[in-house]
């Protein structure tokens, strides 16, 4: 029983810090984040837009409130993207040993999503810079724009 206290305590100490650091905007974005949550904010309107909402104890880059959509933008090379993964997990590099762990959690969560019919979208940051002058292209490839009323 002590175990789950400790593990219950642990866990509601990374959710009060986890929410501490999204007050004040200190969770990690790249530049392509910013730009999809920006263009998103600017065609749903902010009070549509969740930046970095947890769900499943996984803070996902945003969420489109109205649709239930989530969006991850994944970097090429952080999430194992770029080349082989069998040729990932040999590496016996640290930061290779992030990026398996990085794609297998991204894995995970394509199967959690999946299994409970809720929209994940993922978007490459590659995707982004090639689409940069012309988003509405990302919009439509994803199904993210906001009907017409």
């Amino acid at each position: 029983a002590n175990s789950k206290l400790v593990s219950f305590d642990r866990k509601a100490r990374y959710l009060a810090a986890y929410e501490t650091k999204k007050k004040l905007g200190k969770l990690a974005e790249s530049s392509q984040e910013r730009l999809i949550l920006n263009v998103l904010k600017n065609h749903w309107g902010d009070e549509n837009i969740e930046h970095h909402p947890l769900i499943n104890q996984w803070s996902i880059d945003i969420l489109i409130i109205p649709i239930s959509t989530y969006v991850q933008i994944d970097g090429v090379y952080w999430h194992g993207l770029d080349r082989d993964i069998s040729e990932i997990r040999l590496s016996s590099r640290n930061i290779d040993k992030k990026i398996v762990e990085k794609f297998e959690r991204d894995l995970q969560q394509n199967v959690w999503f999946q299994n409970r019919n809720i929209e994940l979208v993922r978007i490459t940051d590659a995707e982004v810079n090639f689409h940069k002058h012309d988003v509405d292209f990302i919009l439509d490839k994803y199904n993210l724009r906001c009907p017409q009323l």
